[in-house]
């Protein structure tokens, strides 16, 4: 089971579907690309004071371990347990990066992926929000979801291509030359 926070910007856009553009999951645990790639995990998350601190952390581990005389596989042990404590850390330092940015937390939704949280959570705020019909009017009908949709369009293909003169014609001749 995965759990997400929901964060919105303190002045959301009017536009719904920009609004809802403007929302950041991030899931609560361990940010595994943090664990191993935390300078570049740090840089795509645009999170620049803690990358300094990071780097400035490491620096003063190294030189700690190495002025109290121990070897470098020592310093390196230290160094990968900093990159742990930044893992298990990243994503509430990612909150409160949102949180120092103006953004809020709107929910907190569980699922068994990210896909499924994010259903679930739009599911709740379409309810929540006056959309209108505009919005709603292609989803309302397809219980199973978008899937259907694609599932439906596919077979309307297939049929059409059946029905198709060239197709009848194809089916002519091979009926043809299995008698």
């Amino acid at each position: 089971m995965k759990t997400f926070t929901v964060h919105e910007p303190a002045e959301p856009a009017s536009d719904p579907l920009k609004r809802a553009d403007q929302l950041v999951f991030v899931k609560e645990g361990v940010a595994w690309l943090a664990l191993f790639f935390p300078v570049i995990w740090l840089l795509v998350q645009r999170m620049w004071l803690v990358l300094v601190l990071f780097i400035l952390a490491l620096i003063g581990v190294s030189a700690a371990t190495m002025s109290l005389g121990a070897n470098q596989q020592i310093a390196g042990l230290s160094s990968i347990a900093l990159a742990i404590l930044l893992a298990v850390q990243a994503n509430d330092l990612r909150r409160w990066k949102l949180n120092r940015s103006g953004y809020r937390m709107v929910a907190a939704v569980a699922g068994r992926s990210r896909d499924e949280c994010e259903r679930r959570f739009f599911a709740d705020w379409t309810d929540q929000m006056d959309l209108g019909e505009s919005y709603l009017t292609e989803f309302d009908d397809v219980p199973g979801g978008w899937e259907n949709d694609v599932i439906d369009e596919t077979s309307a293909e297939l049929d059409q291509q059946e029905d198709s003169p060239e197709a009848k014609d194809k089916g002519s001749k091979a009926s043809g030359r299995s008698k």
